[in-house]
């Protein structure tokens, strides 16, 4: 039972901070180079990749993180925030968020370079998501006008779109 929370508001520093929970407590962990909220983390408490997010001007960057340290990456070819993900430190993706308006553009991660990859079929932002690099999955979130139910599978060559309302009991934001 391990877990690993990133971020907040970033005014006075309370962006940078990283909490660990072990099944029962949580206790401190590394301070982020940079504060952000409205973005998300994936990976495990040992590595894990912080993505993204609002400094509060929209950023690219991302960190990556051993459990006591986080270190600069590098940058998404897209800013944005709001956006979701899936996989590891190495091997990750992010998908969606809000660059001007809803988006779909995804994005993968080889722990070196971010290349753009099959997009998502709903632009959104504030959703729900899990997986891995190959295999991930959203589900939720806002688009432009609404709060939707839609889910979205992702694998490494298509995008399966699942009807509004197909697999949520009603249309719910993260």
């Amino acid at each position: 039972n391990a877990g690993l929370k990133a971020g907040g508001f970033p005014s006075a520093n309370v962006g940078k901070l990283t909490e660990h929970y072990d099944g029962e407590t949580w206790s401190a962990g590394g301070s982020a180079t940079v504060g952000r909220e409205d973005t998300d983390v994936i990976g495990s408490q040992n590595a894990a990749l912080w993505v993204g997010g609002n400094t509060p001007s929209t950023v690219a960057s991302s960190e990556v993180y051993n459990g006591i340290v986080w270190n600069k990456s590098v940058d998404m070819n897209t800013a944005r925030r709001y956006n979701q993900g899936a996989g590891t430190q190495n091997a990750g993706i992010t998908f969606g968020g809000f660059i001007s308006a809803a988006s779909a553009l995804t994005e993968e991660f080889n722990g070196e370079t971010w290349t753009e990859s099959g997009d998502m079929i709903v632009n959104r932002y504030r959703f729900a998501s899990d997986g891995t690099q190959n295999a991930a999955w959203a589900a939720g979130g806002a688009d432009d006008s609404a709060i939707r139910a839609f889910t979205e599978v992702y694998t490494e060559t298509s995008t399966i779109n699942t009807s509004d309302a197909c697999c949520l009991p009603g249309a719910w934001s993260v």
